[in-house]
């Protein structure tokens, strides 16, 4: 009796423990097919950027949002003849905070050199950003603390994508 009952715990346990094994495989792929998507979805956005800090007016259609964004590129980063296929407000429409605009690019190069002039707006309220989707943004968002306590310890830090770059800073001989 005793050896039958051994035998059914150990087949009860071999059972779960392929059940379990499978339940992790089942996991694994849908972590790899998420961060797939992840992957997707930002690179959809590849010719996308947001700007943040630009005024809203009362009634402010694409075409106005479109118009402000070029407008700043004009004027402040010395940027002409850009073409925007399309530019629009996020979220809900709220008096307390401005909404960002997002733009979507014609051209791949013209996003690199609005990024690279982007430093011109540094002292102003107006903040240049790529466009990824929620949840690469949240990782971005965590991955910046770790960015911040790097730079003041001294060590060169960025964020490219979704990873943390830290190194030494190398100086060129004078």
């Amino acid at each position: 009796m005793p050896c039958n009952f051994l035998y059914f715990v150990g087949a009860m346990i071999e059972s779960k423990t392929k059940e379990i094994s499978s339940k992790l495989k089942d996991n694994s792929e849908i972590l790899k097919v998420k961060s797939k998507l992840r992957e997707i979805e930002d690179r959809s956005r590849r010719n996308n950027l947001r700007v943040d800090g630009l005024k809203e007016s009362k009634n402010e259609s694409w075409r106005d949002s479109e118009a402000k964004v070029l407008k700043l590129f004009e004027e402040t980063l010395g940027l002409k003849d850009i073409k925007i296929e399309r530019a629009h407000r996020t979220g809900s429409r709220d008096s307390k905070k401005v909404r960002s605009i997002v733009l979507k690019l014609v051209n791949y190069k013209d996003k690199e050199n609005i990024l690279k002039n982007s430093r011109k707006l540094k002292g102003e309220n107006n903040y240049i950003n790529e466009d990824y989707c929620a949840e690469t943004m949240l990782i971005r968002k965590e991955l910046r603390a770790g960015m911040k306590k790097a730079r003041e310890a001294g060590m060169f830090a960025y964020i490219s994508y979704d990873k943390l770059v830290v190194r030494e800073w190398s100086r060129k001989p004078t």
